[in-house]
């Protein structure tokens, strides 16, 4: 999540996750405080995985977080 150059292995758990999340999940994550959306955007960014289910809504999110909902 907060690797500068993720391995192969982190980028494939950070796309797992993120294709097989639910929203319910990433927000549950994120109350836990495992991180924040920001963290979250940057680390798939950072990994190259920047296509998925929820990855548009994420950036939407961080971008202008009052014109979407999490």
């Amino acid at each position: 999540m907060r690797a500068d150059q993720p391995s192969a292995r982190e980028r494939d758990i950070l796309e797992a996750w993120i294709t097989e999340t639910t929203p319910d999940e990433i927000v549950a994550a994120w109350a836990d405080q495992a991180y924040t959306l920001r963290e979250l955007v940057g680390a798939l960014h950072r990994a190259g995985v920047t296509e998925g289910r929820w990855t548009w809504k994420l950036n939407r999110w961080v971008e202008n977080p009052e014109a979407a909902e999490p």
